[in-house]
């Protein structure tokens, strides 16, 4: 589950920093646009990834434009990953071992 999480949050870390190096404007931080050098956007967006992912952020790095429709799928991802892993650990695997057509009766 970690690796799902580090994956996601280094892609998404990416797609954003590409757009921005590109010139599309996807997030302010303390309602300017993120000025700097590479190493400034990408640290930034890598961040701005890791805290969206996990929660649902804090607010000094805030998306605009096409971001915000990046961002709400990626806080969407992060929500539904654990659910998707508890599903996995109690259906999925539970139905393993059992001949078909049975239940648990």
């Amino acid at each position: 589950m970690g690796i799902s999480y580090l994956v996601l949050m280094l892609g998404f870390g990416l797609v954003y920093v590409l757009l921005e190096v590109e010139g599309i404007d996807l997030l302010t931080e303390g309602g300017e646009v993120i000025e700097g050098d590479f190493l400034d956007h990408l640290f930034t967006c890598l961040y701005f990834s890791g805290v969206t992912l996990f929660s649902v952020g804090y607010g000094d790095v805030t998306p605009i434009g096409v971001g915000r429709g990046i961002a709400l799928v990626e806080s969407w991802l992060g929500y539904t990953i654990p659910a998707a892993f508890v599903i996995k650990t109690f259906f999925v695997d539970d139905q393993r071992g059992k001949p078909p057509g049975r239940t648990n009766s």
